[in-house]
């Protein structure tokens, strides 16, 4: 049978465009979401997790869906390869990984391998990261504020200056 897939190739985190199409990588978990269970449009159950994952250069956004949870969730913080995962650009215009019916999840064993996230200089967050992590003072925290989203639910919100030494981001 010949793949209808491009070819699959190995990133770091922060060098993944949306023109890769499917890729690898290296990285290891951050916090999880619990499993969402839906129906889809045309009638059949779906399941998917989210989850932080990172490496030493970026964290990023995965997307686990049906049947890969179950090869997700056996995989420990540890650094983990995980092949075959589609770049997807997420509802906010950021890049994200999701699981295809042939991603793989494989524990691996690595030394010097970051156990958090790399903190990331404000000055160099850009609008096509989704996640980062920065150190910084907090400046001013707004009030909550609550709103009615579109599907007639009510959401809050609180917003935050922060400030490193490069810059400042709300």
């Amino acid at each position: 049978p010949v793949s209808t897939q491009k070819n699959v190739i190995h990133k770091k985190l922060k060098d993944i465009e949306l023109h890769d199409d499917f890729v690898s990588v290296i990285a290891t978990k951050g916090p999880v979401t619990d499993i969402k269970q839906f129906t889809r449009a045309d009638g059949t159950s779906g399941s998917l997790r989210r989850s932080v994952i990172f490496d030493e250069t970026s964290a990023m956004t995965l997307v686990v869906w049906d049947n890969c949870i179950s090869l997700f969730d056996e995989v420990n913080q540890s650094p983990f390869q995980a092949t075959k995962l589609k770049v997807k650009k997420s509802r906010f215009g950021a890049i994200e990984l999701h699981s295809a019916t042939d991603t793989e999840f494989l524990p691996i064993t690595s030394t010097g391998f970051p156990q958090e996230a790399p903190i990331i200089d404000i000055h160099d967050i850009n609008p096509e990261m989704s996640l980062v992590s920065v150190q910084g003072i907090i400046k001013s925290v707004s009030e909550l504020r609550e709103f009615k989203k579109s599907d007639g639910t009510t959401g809050k919100v609180i917003s935050m200056d922060i400030q490193d030494t490069t810059g400042s981001i709300r």
